[in-house]
C-alpha cells in the first residue's frame, strides 16, 4: 500500500502532465524469481522484479523509461510507443502495466507487480539542512516510501576501509524503521564503474 502521502494522488493527471513518476516492482518479487537473465523465458522480459524505473509520458514521443536492464545488466534510458494512459495503461520498455487510482501497478499475466511513487528530484548533497556530524562526516536523513537522486562527493575525510581521500561517497540513514520489519532499499547506478555500499 502507498503511504498516506501519495494515496490521494490523481495519477491520471500526472502521468499525462509529463511529470516523472517511479515505478517500483515490489509485488513482482512475491509472484516469481527473476533472478538470472533467462531471454525470452524471463518472466517480465528485460523490466526485473525489486528493481525502480523512472518513467515520463509525452504524447508526441511517448513513454521514455529508465532503469535496470535484466538483459545488458545495466542502466538504460529508452522510448516506447503504443498504449495510453487515458486506459490506464503504463508502457515501460514495449510491456505494458494497468494502473489503478490507488498507485497500483497490474502485470497482464501476474497480476499486481508494483506501485506508481512520486519522484522526488532533489539532489541530495552536503549542503542539506537535515544532515549531522559523525565519524563518517555528514549523515543525510532520508524518509520511507520515497526516491531520492543522490550525488556522492569526496569533501570529507572517511575512515580508510571506506576508501581513500579522492573517493567519492555519500552517507545516510533512514529513520522510522521497526525491528523485525523486512525493508527493501534499491540502488541504481547511472555512471561509474567500482561501485560498493555498506550497510550498518
Amino acid at each position: 500500500m502507498l503511504p498516506p502521502s501519495q494515496q490521494n494522488i490523481d495519477w491520471l493527471s500526472h502521468i499525462k502532465s509529463g511529470k516523472p513518476f517511479n515505478v517500483v516492482f515490489d509485488e513482482a518479487s512475491k509472484k516469481f524469481n527473476d533472478e538470472g537473465w533467462l531471454f525470452d523465458r524471463d518472466p517480465m522480459g528485460t523490466i526485473k522484479a525489486g528493481e525502480t524505473y523512472t518513467v515520463t509520458y509525452n504524447p508526441h514521443l511517448g513513454w521514455t523509461a529508465k532503469g535496470f536492464n535484466e538483459n545488458s545488466g545495466i542502466v538504460i534510458q529508452s522510448i516506447s510507443q503504443g498504449l495510453l494512459p487515458d486506459n490506464s495503461h503504463i508502457n515501460i520498455w514495449g510491456r505494458g502495466f494497468v494502473f489503478n487510482r490507488l498507485g497500483e501497478l497490474f502485470d497482464y499475466d501476474f497480476g499486481l507487480v508494483g506501485h506508481i511513487y512520486l519522484v522526488d528530484s532533489g539532489i541530495l548533497t552536503q549542503d542539506l539542512p537535515n544532515k549531522q556530524s559523525t565519524h563518517l562526516g555528514n549523515i543525510t536523513t532520508l524518509e520511507l516510501n520515497k526516491s531520492y537522486n543522490i550525488s556522492t562527493i569526496k569533501s570529507q575525510p572517511i575512515p580508510a576501509s571506506f576508501g581513500n581521500k579522492n573517493s567519492y561517497f555519500q552517507v545516510f540513514k533512514v529513520n522510522n524503521l521497526t525491528p523485525g520489519i523486512k525493508y527493501m532499499l534499491t540502488l541504481t547506478y547511472p555512471l561509474g564503474t567500482n561501485v560498493s555500499y555498506t550497510i550498518q
